[in-house]
């Protein structure tokens, strides 16, 4: 889902809320915000692993600072000032115009707040519709531009989606993994036989095993492999070698050496090419 919006004065008194939201602050700096980061992204709210506070603090030191973006970062509160929504955001001059966007760019795959589970299995659209109203009092912005979002997350609705949006450029296919099923159910017969047929190739590679990297030791070699071998085989692609871009090694590195789940053993997979 994508959602783009020109903050345009208000329509509203924001000091009147019709939803549970009675207030919001925007902060600059991700340090001024990491507590109540954290109590949003435990197992009890609803947030992705991209919008972890590690993993967007290593993204803003190592290539937000690099790409001209400040931390524009949105927390709603209700009447007894406890957090419902972490918007994290980045803000970039784009044509002469303020544009505030998810942190991450083109790393994330998937962009959303971080929302307290109640709320956002109850939030309604004037709850969001006033967050708008009151993000454009402030006249710091001019247009969000908020991409890669999912309808939904690990069964509960993303109440940014009751904005109008459009669907992606770039849909995600989804598989639903029921517990306890047989691996082989979860992907089709012609894949894996495309799968083993790649492995049969590897096997006559000497040392071919499954490993998956646990040890700072492990990380660091296999990345420093990683960072040797990637840009070879991008140039016999005649492809530019995005990690040469300034910071995106630092942060994958920083990434993928998380030691508190900011980084998922499927995130680092993916960022790894392992």
């Amino acid at each position: 889902m994508t959602m783009a919006a020109a903050i345009e004065n208000p329509t509203a008194d924001v000091k009147t809320w019709s939803g549970r939201i009675t207030g919001i602050e925007l902060v600059r700096d991700l340090a001024g915000t990491e507590a109540i980061w954290r109590g949003l992204e435990n197992a009890r709210q609803s947030c992705t692993p991209f919008q972890r506070f590690d993993f967007v603090a290593a993204w803003q030191r190592n290539v937000g600072t690099h790409e001209g973006l400040t931390p524009f970062i949105v927390i709603a509160y209700d009447a007894e000032r406890r957090p419902l929504m972490l918007l994290p955001l980045a803000l970039k001059h784009v044509y002469g115009a303020r544009c505030a966007s998810f942190m991450g760019g083109k790393h994330s795959t998937f962009n959303m707040a971080l929302w307290d589970k109640d709320f956002a299995a109850t939030a309604t659209a004037a709850d969001i519709e006033g967050l708008i109203v009151a993000l454009s009092e402030r006249h710091e912005a001019d247009v969000l531009a908020l991409h890669q979002q999912p309808l939904h997350w690990r069964g509960l609705p993303n109440p940014i989606a009751l904005l109008p949006h459009q669907p992606s450029a770039n849909d995600l296919p989804l598989l639903k993994m029921e517990p306890g099923a047989a691996p082989t159910t979860l992907v089709s017969k012609s894949f894996r036989q495309r799968l083993k047929g790649k492995e049969r190739k590897l096997q006559s590679l000497a040392g071919y095993r499954y490993h998956v990297a646990t040890t700072d030791a492990d990380i660091t070699r296999l990345l420093d492999w990683f960072f040797r071998i990637k840009p070879l085989r991008m140039a016999e692609q005649k492809l530019p070698d995005v990690f040469a871009e300034p910071g995106i090694e630092a942060f994958i590195r920083g990434a993928c050496a998380a030691r508190d789940g900011s980084c998922s053993s499927a995130t680092r997979s993916r960022r790894c090419g392992a």
